[in-house]
This record gives C-alpha cells, sequence and structure tokens, in this order.
C-alpha cells in the first residue's frame, strides 16, 4: 500500500531554524508542504536530532512582527534537515531569540 504524500510546492525562503538553549540554523527552504519542509544547508547540521522541536522563523524580520512556525525534526541528512509542522511546543521550551534593536 502506498502512503499519499502531501503535494510539494518549490519554495525559496532563508529560514532560521531556532532550537532549545540557544543553538540556531539558517538555511534555505526546498520541498515546502501543508505538513512540513526541508531546508537545506550550506554544513552538516551538528548538535540536532530527530525528534528535537524547533521555531521555524522566516526571514528577513519585519519589526516585532516575525512569522514562525513550531516543528519537529524528523529526518537529518549531512546537507538539512527536514520538519514536520506541529500545532505547538512543549511547555519547556525555551527559546531565546532576541531581536537586535541597536542601530
Amino acid at each position: 500500500m502506498e502512503v499519499d504524500r502531501a503535494v510539494r510546492i518549490g519554495l525559496d525562503f532563508r529560514v532560521l531554524l531556532e532550537f532549545d538553549h540557544n543553538r540556531a540554523l539558517i538555511g534555505i527552504t526546498e520541498n515546502v508542504s501543508d505538513s512540513g519542509v526541508f531546508v537545506t544547508l550550506r554544513y552538516r547540521p551538528v548538535g540536532v536530532f530527530i525528534s528535537d522541536y524547533a521555531k521555524l522563523h522566516l526571514f528577513p524580520f519585519f519589526n516585532d512582527q516575525n512569522f514562525w512556525r513550531p516543528c519537529l525534526v524528523t529526518r537529518l541528512t549531512n546537507t538539512g534537515i527536514a520538519v514536520q509542522f506541529i500545532e505547538k511546543l512543549p511547555e519547556n521550551f525555551r527559546g531565546s531569540l532576541k531581536r537586535n534593536t541597536t542601530n
């Protein structure tokens, strides 16, 4: 039996994946779908594990309004990370991304 796969959209966005404990990675989206996205990196993702939670932020940040989606890491490769969009992050997720307000 073949499992239906979500339709993929070819959108290239620069994103930041914010992980717990002050960790973040920057990459470009690939294979965007309603259920998740693959983020291509220029380096091997170090310190990230399958089942890690993250916030996927879109660049650029506009004022204090920043679009982000909660997600879960589902696959790792030498060149990227696949994440699944989820409804909400666990209560104990401690992201600390702060916008630099100095000019």
